[in-house]
This record gives structure tokens, sequence and C-alpha cells, in this order.
């Protein structure tokens, strides 16, 4: 389905899926304030998201509850636009791009079996938020631009996580329960001041951290393993 919208769109996606069915959701929307929601319960789950050029304060939201999940994100040039995915049980796996735009922000939060995230984000004071729980946990972020956050927050079995931040005025973020292996890279000016700023915290036997900044100074690392 595609819909396209001068301003004010919603449109709300009901997926459930029985044994045996298969359902998928596909969207393309173009405009400003497009609202997209996407639920699917049920068995091979698959859905993607698209909002075009231009989109101001758009915002798209995917919720999976069981079995195969996956699910797709892309908002293009938007501004003010917020992503979220969230994958309840089984398989998992999902993409958040947020590009060439400013004041974004991402959260995906995956519970209890495979997950795997990968989330991008380019432009102006973005902010992003993973949260995994549960079995095999994967991440990996990509933001490139300035001012930009990202945390994330991993518990129980295989975490890995990897951020790479290009830029300045970065925040990198990450805690970890759990099998850990995180590592953080940031390149940045450096001047004065924290540029950027790296934190791992870790709370596992044979855990392993690594923090990489380049720059010209001003940068703050911090590695906390108990």
């Amino acid at each position: 389905m595609r819909v396209n919208s001068q301003s004010f769109c919603t449109v709300l996606i009901i997926n459930l899926c029985f044994s045996g069915l298969v359902f998928g959701s596909s969207q393309d929307l173009n405009g400003s304030s497009a609202d997209t929601r996407v639920y699917q319960g049920g068995d091979f789950n698959s859905s993607s998201i698209y909002q075009a050029r231009d989109s101001a304060e758009a915002s798209a939201a995917i919720t999976q509850d069981g079995s195969e999940n996956y699910a797709v994100v892309i908002q293009d040039a938007s501004k003010g636009s917020i992503a979220t995915i969230e994958q309840s049980g089984n398989s998992h796996s999902a993409l958040i791009k947020q590009s060439s735009g400013n004041h974004n922000h991402a959260a995906l939060f995956q519970f209890d079996s495979d997950n795997a995230a990968d989330l991008t984000q380019s432009g102006l004071y973005g902010s992003a938020v993973v949260n995994q729980r549960g079995t095999s946990n994967t991440v990996r972020v990509i933001q490139s631009g300035e001012n930009n956050s990202v945390d994330i927050d991993q518990g129980n079995t295989l975490n890995i996580s990897e951020v790479t931040q290009s830029g300045a005025w970065n925040i990198g973020s990450i805690t970890q329960t759990g099998s850990g292996f995180s590592a953080v890279k940031q390149t940045g000016i450096g001047s004065s001041g924290w540029v950027n700023s790296a934190t791992i915290v870790q709370s596992t036997v044979g855990d392993v951290a690594i923090i990489t900044q380049t720059g010209l100074g001003g940068n703050r690392a911090s590695i906390t393993q108990r």
C-alpha cells in the first residue's frame, strides 16, 4: 500500500497471524506529520515502513509479538522524527535507518530469543536507545554528525555491541550483563571540553571492552568491569 499525504496522515495496520499463515506489511509515506503504526502477532512476521524525504515530525512504530519476526523502518531526510521497534519472542531482527535529518529519535526493544539490531543515524542531535534482553543479542549502531547519543542496555547471554560515531560532541554508552563484548569507536575534532564521551559498564567474568577515540583531544572514555 502507498499513501501520499501532505500533512497529518495516520495509518494503523494490524496483522494477526495464526498457525501456518504469513502476514506482512509494507508502507511508503510521503508528507509531513506522517504517523504509521504496525502490530503483528503470530507466526512468520515481517514488516517495513518507509517515510520519504522531507518528512517533518514523522512517527513510525512496529510491534511484533511472537514467531520469526523481522522489521525495517527507514526515515529519509526527516526532521524531529521518531522510529520505534518492539519485538517480543522468537527470532527477531531489526533495522532502523534515519538519514540526513536532525533531532531524530530511534528506540529498539528486543526480548527473548535470537535478537539482533542494526541502527544507523546521520545528522545533528539524533538519539538512539537499544534494549535487548534474553539469548543471543547483538547490536550495531552507526551515527554520523554532531551532538548525537546512543544508549545500549543488554542483558542475558551472548551480548555484542558495536558503536561507531563520527563527528563531534557525541555520546556513546553501553551496559552489559552476560557474555559481553563491547566496542565504541569515536572520531571527532576535539579541542576543549569533552568533545566525545564513551562509557562501557560490564558485570560478567570474561567480558571484553574496547574504546577507540581519535581527534585533537578533549575526549572522555570510561570502562567499568565488575
